[in-house]
């Protein structure tokens, strides 16, 4: 580790890498190699499905985004994906943080529903 600056032993050190071996691993990740299967994450299959089905059907749906720091990255990354094959019929929607609170918001869904 003493390749490092002391400023970056530091940041590996805070972050529970120990030795050389784990901050190459941390520094330069191989996303096959370090990343889980999505798949494992309970009900992925059908939301999968699900969401071949709308866009195959031209369904309208809502990308609905918490404003934190994965839910807007995760709106942004489907929202290029949608753009990337063509659909449209879609809107995001990131509910107001002192207005909405955080998580799902029943009134908006129920407006999107009405839509």
């Amino acid at each position: 580790m003493q390749r490092y600056s002391e400023l970056l032993r530091t940041i590996l050190e805070k972050r529970g890498i120990k030795n050389q071996k784990e901050a190459e691993i941390f520094l330069n990740p191989d996303y096959e190699r370090d990343l889980y299967d999505p798949f494992m994450m309970k009900d992925m299959e059908k939301v999968c499905v699900k969401l071949f089905e709308i866009i195959e059907n031209k369904e309208k749906t809502v990308i609905y985004a918490d404003y934190d720091c994965d839910g807007i990255p995760g709106a942004v990354i489907l929202e290029d994906l949608f753009k990337k094959i063509g659909y449209e019929n879609y809107e995001v929607y990131i509910p107001g943080r002192n207005s909405e609170g955080y998580g799902l918001n029943l009134s908006a869904i129920k407006q999107f529903i009405e839509k």
